[in-house]
């Protein structure tokens, strides 16, 4: 007779039909990973041609060199005072390894390259005519039938005046550029870069003069391009000062405003 408190006991066969499923799982699941790596892939669809790409920052310096190199030899031939051309063009040759060093060596905006182009063909205008007889004021009369010396009350060409005032304006973004990532305090920024523009403008009088003085006669006087002011290289610094200082305010709005975002 049974005990009635014995546990009913396991047969063997049912840990045997276990071990065979779980071994059958196991083949199933391995075939299927082999099936998975003998599966090709499936080919990645290629992407859309790009669209042309703009003119990339290390060729438009080239193309602008290469514009003002066609205006330059323009205004080279038949110049109004060869000897005056010779002169005023001796600075731009000498300032070209200059500007090629910063093209490989530094990361200039498109913005400073087309400020510096603006600078060299109103430069290379004025040394054709020179700067006490560019006529401006009959360029200004055929367009609109007055003169712009009597809107603006000048006396004299103001050629000279204008390019000097637009060296500080145009160059102040250029030598921020250049020199303001290497300057920790903003304060100093704004002090060095607007101290280095005018104290060149005050050796560029130092050099005319001296040029003047060295070749004198009528060359001299061309070069100097007085017209008969005594106190024109006064002026002139004065006018270079002021770009630069329009320069800085401008720079300054732009760091004041809440959206800008300058990292420099």
């Amino acid at each position: 007779m049974t005990p009635m408190n014995s546990a009913p006991s396991q047969s063997p066969i049912d840990f045997e039909k276990y071990a065979m499923a779980r071994h059958g799982t196991l083949q199933m699941n391995t075939r299927a990973m082999l099936a998975a790596k003998r599966t090709p892939l499936a080919p990645i669809p290629l992407a859309k041609k790009a669209a042309p790409k703009p003119i990339d920052r290390s060729t438009y310096p080239v193309v602008l060199l290469t514009i003002y190199g066609v205006v330059w030899i323009a205004l080279a031939i038949a110049p109004l005072d060869r000897h005056d051309w010779l002169l005023e063009n001796l600075l731009p040759l000498l300032a070209l390894p200059l500007l090629a060093y910063v093209y490989r060596h530094h990361a200039v905006s498109r913005f400073s390259y087309t400020l510096i182009f603006l600078f060299v063909v109103l430069h290379a205008i004025g040394a054709h005519y020179t700067y006490a007889k560019v006529p401006y004021d009959d360029w200004f009369r055929a367009l609109s039938g007055h003169s712009l010396n009597a809107l603006l009350g000048l006396q004299r060409n103001g050629f000279d005046r204008l390019v000097h005032f637009l060296y500080g304006l145009l160059l102040f973004p250029v030598v921020w550029e250049l020199f303001a990532p290497h300057i920790d305090k903003r304060g100093l920024r704004y002090l060095l870069v607007a101290t280095f523009l005018m104290s060149h403008a005050g050796i560029y009088e130092i050099i005319e003069w001296l040029a003047a003085a060295g070749f004198g006669g009528d060359l001299g006087v061309a070069y100097l391009g007085t017209q008969g002011d005594l106190w024109d290289a006064q002026k002139d610094m004065a006018m270079a000062c002021l770009g630069t200082l329009l320069a800085v305010l401008a720079r300054y709005a732009r760091e004041r405003r809440p959206t800008a975002q300058i990292q420099l």
